[in-house]
């Protein structure tokens, strides 16, 4: 671990904690979707920290290859939920097709650090990209930058976008350069903790959204 990872392990537990008490300041139904997934999510991050202080290894493949299924389903629930009928009918294509690839790659046993969490990167674009043309093209009660989803899709877009871009040449790098393998590791962390930052101004704003 590095100053790096620790702060964004710390901004996961601080993100998780503002939904904890945000749900039982103002009730658990507007949080209820998010506080899973950053529950969840903390639970996963504290598992691998426990693997690395104690057990000293990071083979966790097999948790983080679940966590990658359920956060394909969760956000695709996620968008079904706040989308028109006729939005609805891509979102659950991106889900069906995403998960439908990461059962394929599980199956045949390929790493997770570049295929399976290329699949999760594309969906997380693809469900971000989907909310902005609907954002975008749609009379919204309220400015843009008010709209909860808004900051939450502007935080998978950022993380999902970096990864694609940055994924094959980690993987190269691994043997090549280990050296800027780490590098980009760490670049990958500040982008994971921006993502989490917008995820967490996107529950401030989210009591003041009607849907």
């Amino acid at each position: 671990m590095n100053i790096f990872s620790v702060i964004y392990n710390l901004s996961v537990l601080t993100i998780s904690g503002l939904s904890l008490f945000k749900a039982v300041r103002y009730g658990l139904k507007k949080q209820f979707f998010l506080s899973i997934y950053l529950f969840i999510t903390l639970i996963v991050e504290l598992n691998a920290i426990i693997h690395i202080l104690w057990f000293s290894t990071t083979n966790t493949y097999s948790l983080y290859q679940h966590y990658a299924l359920f956060c394909i389903v969760f956000f695709g629930y996620y968008y079904y939920r706040i989308f028109p009928k006729n939005y609805r009918y891509f979102v659950l294509a991106i889900l069906i097709m995403a998960f439908t690839v990461s059962i394929m790659m599980i199956n045949f046993g390929l790493v997770f650090s570049f295929g399976l969490g290329m699949v999760v990167s594309i969906a997380y674009v693809l469900y971000s990209l989907l909310w902005y043309h609907y954002g975008l093209n749609n009379n919204l009660d309220k400015k843009i930058s008010d709209n909860p989803h808004f900051w939450i899709s502007s935080g998978l877009l950022f993380w999902g976008s970096f990864y694609v871009l940055k994924a094959y040449p980690a993987e190269y790098l691994v043997e090549k350069d280990p050296s800027f393998h780490t590098v980009l590791k760490d670049i990958n962390y500040i982008v994971a903790t921006i993502m989490y930052v917008l995820i967490g101004i996107g529950l401030l704003k989210l009591n003041k959204q009607k849907t």
